[in-house]
């Protein structure tokens, strides 16, 4: 039977060639397993947006709009009625927000939706020229990094400066876009202004941008016969003058309205006494100086805050979009965004504590340049296989940076997200709001435990300039420090406070020159207060006639 069935298919049957997949065949597959795989993660991203709806203010962002509400509601003077280290156009964002949207967590989490909406929607813009799949995929890469960290990352400063950067790479980089208008340039640098008055560091893409700019205008200059070329250095002059007229204007106005307020005293008295003490504080709130710090800030750095996987598929995406595209005419824009990369690569070190929200820039260069993975390919009989490499490098990527938050899971499973610290914070707002009279004041012991949110729900006003206590701990042998003690006790003993709130579980600087205790408090707490609550990590002290032995630590 076997050799019958041998000879009715022919002499030659075992030498036929396997039958092979044809280009077009492998291109379909490609395009179907890419756009299959980007639907899958648009559509997560999206239910995580609806989801966040719900979920409350945490971390950072309560203390700010705390700020915001003294100085809105109660007529408080920046960085003089309450002392604060963040750069007043974060506290002018947070007032405009206070003063629109009222100071709700609702308001607040749907201006984070429109704003990542706003991000996105630049981001899609931006890189559309090489492709909606890579626009696509900067998009959704980009929001599963932002929406992975959580509430505690939602608006944070160094996030809220990507829209303006995003903006001006938008606008300097457009297919047909003249960058010969001033008033171009004009706008170029105000957005960058914009971005600084927030966080100043977040201005270090300028100078590259400028670069950029001059280069490509010297490359498209288009002179009558016999007129002479300008310079690149003269270019440089010209693109860098007109961006700063843009960009000290804008970088001004929240100085004016310092002025105007009368703050701008205790803001430089803060910049220049103060601040160069904080910014030595490690992001563990530790001491250190010498090499000790070099080694701190090399070896932190080096970890890229947990997105180094994100530079594998940028650095094949660079390399595709350079070498292997079919849009290569847009070399420029793919040097730039590298040139962001790096640049902002560096910028976490340059305040030397590497939280997670320093990274955020890092995180959306890292992104973009990652989604040229999927850039088109020079068309070639091969194109598709060397498609699908990088295709996969970039969506196992994508599958391990897109976490889902613990409160998103929560939700999915019918659980109403965790609140603030763990309940801490509605427990203290509950008991404030409940005994609070007219006319009493609190003081909160703390930092980011807890108490100063409790304080923004329950709308208690602080009794001294100080919300954090931190700044009592480190440097305690410096003239600042110590000015700063003795302004606190004396503000303590004039106002006394209805109510202390003790977050004793806080972390505390360590180091050299820092210190767990402060007598002159220690003293006042003990002679004029007693515990009349206790939770997990605080104590709730209120003034005493007479005097109290028991600090409730």
């Amino acid at each position: 039977m076997d050799g019958h069935a041998d000879a009715m298919r022919g002499p030659d049957w075992r030498r036929a060639p396997a039958m092979s997949v044809s280009p077009e065949r492998r291109r379909k597959l490609v395009d179907a397993l890419q756009w299959s795989a980007l639907g899958a993660f648009l559509l997560l991203l999206g239910i995580e947006m609806a989801l966040a709806l719900g979920w409350r203010m945490q971390h950072d962002t309560p203390l700010l709009h705390y700020v915001a509400f003294l100085i809105d509601r109660h007529g408080f003077t920046p960085y003089k009625d309450v002392f604060e280290t963040s750069m007043p156009g974060t506290l002018l964002l947070h007032l405009a927000i206070g003063k629109t949207l009222g100071y709700s967590d609702i308001a607040f989490r749907a201006l984070d939706a429109v704003y990542l909406s706003a991000v996105l929607a630049v981001t899609w813009l931006l890189m559309k020229p090489f492709g909606r799949a890579v626009a696509l995929a900067a998009v959704v890469l980009f929001g599963l990094v932002y929406m992975g960290y959580g509430p505690s990352m939602s608006l944070q400063r160094d996030y809220v400066g990507i829209l303006p950067v995003a903006l001006v790479l938008l606008i300097a980089t457009r297919p047909g876009t003249p960058l010969e208008s001033p008033l171009r340039w004009v706008v170029i640098g105000a957005l960058f202004g914009l971005s600084a008055s927030i966080k100043p560091q977040l201005a270090i893409g300028l100078p590259a941008l400028i670069l950029y700019g001059a280069l490509r205008l010297k490359r498209e200059q288009d002179l009558p016969d016999g007129a002479r070329k300008r310079t690149l250095g003269a270019l440089l002059l010209k693109t860098g003058a007109l961006a700063a007229l843009g960009f000290l204007p804008v970088m001004a106005l929240p100085f004016l309205w310092l002025w105007a307020t009368g703050g701008l005293p205790a803001f430089i008295d803060m910049f220049s006494s103060y601040l160069p003490l904080h910014i030595q504080l490690s992001g563990d709130h530790e001491m250190l100086s010498g090499m000790t710090r070099i080694r701190y800030l090399l070896g932190t750095w080096r970890q890229f805050g947990g997105l180094g996987l994100l530079l594998a598929p940028a650095g094949i995406g660079i390399y595709l979009a350079l070498y292997e595209s079919d849009n290569r005419q847009r070399a420029g824009v793919v040097l730039l965004l590298s040139g962001m990369l790096l640049l902002y690569g560096v910028y976490p070190a340059l305040s030397g504590q590497f939280w997670d929200y320093h990274w955020m820039p890092f995180a959306y260069f890292c992104s973009l340049c990652a989604a040229f993975a999927l850039v088109q390919a020079r068309p070639s009989s091969a194109a598709s296989r060397r498609r699908i490499v990088p295709l996969l490098v970039f969506l196992f990527t994508l599958a391990l940076m897109a976490r889902v938050p613990g409160d998103i899971t929560r939700q999915l499973a019918g659980k109403a997200p965790v609140p603030p610290k763990d309940g801490k914070v509605d427990e203290i707002a509950g008991f404030l709001t409940t005994h609070l009279q007219p006319g009493d004041k609190i003081q909160p012991l703390d930092w980011t435990g807890g108490a100063i949110h409790a304080a923004l729900l329950s709308n208690a006003v602080v009794a001294t300039p100080y919300i954090y206590d931190y700044h009592f701990y480190h440097h305690v042998s410096t003239p600042t420090i110590q000015l700063m003690r003795r302004r606190f006790i004396e503000r303590l003993t004039a106002e006394r406070p209805r109510y202390i709130i003790d977050m004793y579980t806080k972390p505390t600087p360590k180091g050299d020159d820092t210190s767990t205790v402060f007598p002159e408090l220690k003293t006042f707490v003990e002679r004029n207060y007693r515990p009349v609550q206790r939770g997990n990590g605080y104590v709730i002290l209120e003034r005493q006639n007479g005097t109290a032995s028991d600090s409730g630590r």
